[in-house]
C-alpha cells in the first residue's frame, strides 16, 4: 500500500470526520433506476473495474503524528448485495442508507446495493464519502460503470482510455499551484471578506452547538416562459444566466434576513484540463460571493454589482476555500460554517444523462437527502428548457413550509427581475396576494369587543384596583 498527503479540502473533511463523531453530513448518494434485464454479477464486475482504475475508491485514511494521509490499497473488492424491497421500502432505504457512517480508517468510502422490484426493474443505490469524490465524480462513476457493464455483457471492447494520472499526482500539481498563488489573491480575499457578518435567517430554533446535519429537500421549477425570458434578459444585461438566478437568490435572502451584507458560497468544479476531468476525486472548491446591497436601487444596478463580484472572484479562484479560511482565521462557531451560511449552484451540465444498453436502460433518480453542510443550499439546472432543482435545508433550523415559501419568493422575485433593468428593487413583489393580505390585514386584525356600558376611565380604574 502507498500513502500520500491529502489535499486542503480533504484535510478539512478529515478533521470534521474525526471531530464530529458519528456525523454523516458529508456522505453523497446517487440512485439509478435500471429498466430491463439486469445482470448483477456483470454490474458488480463493472464496479470493481472502476475501483481498480481510480485510486480514491481504494483509499483508507490514517493519521500519524497529527498528519493525515491517504493510503491506497493495491486491490479492494466491492460486494454488491441484492435486496428485495417494495417501492415504499425503497424510498425509506434511499433516505436512511446515506446516514450510515463510513469508517475511513479501515475501509474504502464506497458502498453499493442493488434492490429488486421485479424481473425488469432494479434500483442501484451508491453511497460515497465526500473525501473521495464530488458531484462531477458521480457522473464519471455512472458513465464508466455503464460502459464496462456493456463491455462485459457483449464482449465488445470498451472505449475507456487508461487514466494519464491518479488523484495523488493531480493534487501534488495542485499543491504546487497553490504555493505559487499570487499575494494579490490573498490580499483580495482578505479585503473582500473583512468584517463579514453571519447570515441570520429566521429559524424555528437557535443554532445548536451539536447540529444533527439532518437535511430535507424542497423541489423547485421555473416555467419555460420564465426561463426563456430570464435568458434573454440576462443576455441584454450582459450577465450570465447564473448571475441573474443568483441575483434573485441574493435578494430573497436579503429580504428574509433583513440584511444588506452577507456572503453566499458558490461551488465550482475546479478541474484543470482533461487529466483532472477524467478522475474520480475531490476537486471541488467554493467561491465566496459577498454582494453588498447598500445603495442598490434598480435591477440593473443589482446585476451590475453581482457581475462585478463574480468576475473578481473568478479572477482569484486559484486560492482554495480552506486556504482562505486559514489566512483570515475568522470567528469560529461549532454550529455554523465559518464564511457563509447559504450557498447556490447552477449545474451547467444539466441533469445526469440516461444511459442505454441493448436490453437495459439506466436512469439517474433524485437521490436521498445528503447532509446539511450549510443552513440553506439551492441547486438548480436546466432540463427541457426549464430551470429546476431543489432547496436543501437544515431540518434542525427550518420547517418545510418555510423553505417552500422561500423557493416561491425566489421565483416571484425572478419574475420581477426579468421585467426590466430599470425596475426599482423596492417595487419587486415577493409575497403572493394571499401572503400580502395576511400581513396587512390578517395579522393586524386585533380588534376586540368591549362592553359599552362603562367609560374608558372606569374600566382602567377597575383594572388598577385588581392590582
Amino acid at each position: 500500500m502507498n500513502r500520500f498527503p491529502l489535499s486542503p479540502a480533504q484535510k478539512r473533511l478529515w478533521f470534521l470526520h474525526t471531530f464530529e463523531e458519528g456525523s454523516t453530513a458529508y456522505n453523497l448518494s446517487t440512485v439509478w433506476l435500471c429498466r430491463g434485464s439486469l445482470d448483477r454479477l456483470a454490474l458488480q464486475r463493472a464496479f470493481n473495474e472502476v475501483i481498480s482504475r481510480h485510486e480514491t475508491l481504494r483509499s483508507l485514511f490514517i493519521e500519524e503524528n497529527g498528519i493525515p494521509y491517504q493510503v491506497v490499497k493495491d486491490q479492494w473488492f466491492l460486494e454488491l448485495p441484492l435486496l428485495f424491497l417494495t417501492q415504499d421500502e425503497i424510498d425509506i432505504f434511499c433516505e436512511s442508507e446515506p446516514r450510515n457512517r463510513f469508517e475511513l480508517r479501515t475501509a474504502p468510502a464506497i458502498r453499493a446495493h442493488v434492490i429488486r422490484l421485479n424481473e425488469t426493474r432494479h434500483v442501484v443505490v451508491v453511497t460515497l464519502h465526500h473525501i473521495i469524490c464530488d458531484g462531477w465524480s458521480l457522473n464519471i462513476l455512472l458513465r464508466e460503470v455503464v460502459q464496462l457493464y456493456k463491455h462485459y455483457k457483449s464482449g465488445q471492447p470498451h472505449r475507456i482510455a487508461p487514466l494519464k494520472v491518479q488523484y495523488h499526482e493531480a493534487i501534488e500539481k495542485e499543491a504546487e499551484r497553490i504555493r505559487d498563488s499570487s499575494l494579490a489573491s490573498v490580499n483580495y480575499w482578505r479585503e473582500q471578506l473583512r468584517d463579514l457578518p453571519f447570515l441570520e435567517l429566521p429559524t424555528k430554533r437557535d443554532h445548536s452547538a451539536e447540529p444533527s446535519y439532518s437535511a430535507r429537500k424542497v423541489f423547485v421549477r421555473l416555467s419555460t416562459e420564465l426561463t426563456t425570458r430570464l435568458k434573454k434578459f440576462a443576455q441584454n444585461q450582459r450577465v450570465t444566466l447564473f448571475m441573474a438566478l443568483f441575483a434573485g437568490y441574493q435578494l430573497m435572502l436579503s429580504r428574509w434576513s433583513g440584511q444588506q451584507d452577507f456572503a453566499v458560497g458558490v461551488p465550482i468544479a475546479n478541474r484543470r484540463g482533461q487529466e483532472q476531468e477524467e478522475l474520480i476525486g475531490l476537486f471541488l472548491n467554493e467561491l465566496i460571493l459577498r454582494v453588498e446591497l447598500y445603495g442598490v436601487e434598480t435591477v440593473e444596478q443589482l446585476l451590475s454589482r453581482v457581475r462585478k463580484v463574480c468576475l473578481e472572484a473568478y479572477a482569484h479562484q486559484d486560492l482554495p476555500l480552506d486556504e482562505i479560511v486559514k489566512e483570515l482565521n475568522p470567528e469560529r462557531a461549532l454550529e455554523r460554517a465559518p464564511m457563509f451560511q447559504a450557498s447556490f449552484a447552477l449545474q451547467n451540465a444539466g441533469a445526469w444523462p440516461m444511459e442505454e444498453i441493448a436490453d437495459l436502460r439506466v436512469e439517474p433518480l433524485p437521490s436521498g437527502n445528503s447532509g446539511a453542510t450549510t443552513d440553506l443550499h439551492a441547486l438548480v439546472w436546466e432540463e427541457d428548457g426549464c430551470i429546476e432543482g431543489h432547496f436543501l435545508y437544515a431540518a434542525d433550523l427550518f420547517a418545510r413550509d418555510t423553505v417552500e415559501r422561500m423557493s416561491e419568493h425566489w421565483k416571484r422575485l425572478l419574475e420581477g427581475i426579468s421585467e426590466g433593468g430599470d425596475k426599482r428593487i423596492e417595487d419587486l413583489e415577493m409575497l403572493s396576494s394571499v401572503e400580502r393580505w395576511e400581513v396587512l390585514y390578517g395579522w393586524n386584525d386585533t380588534g376586540a369587543e368591549y362592553g359599552s356600558e362603562k367609560c374608558v376611565q372606569e374600566v382602567f380604574e377597575e383594572q388598577a384596583a385588581k392590582r
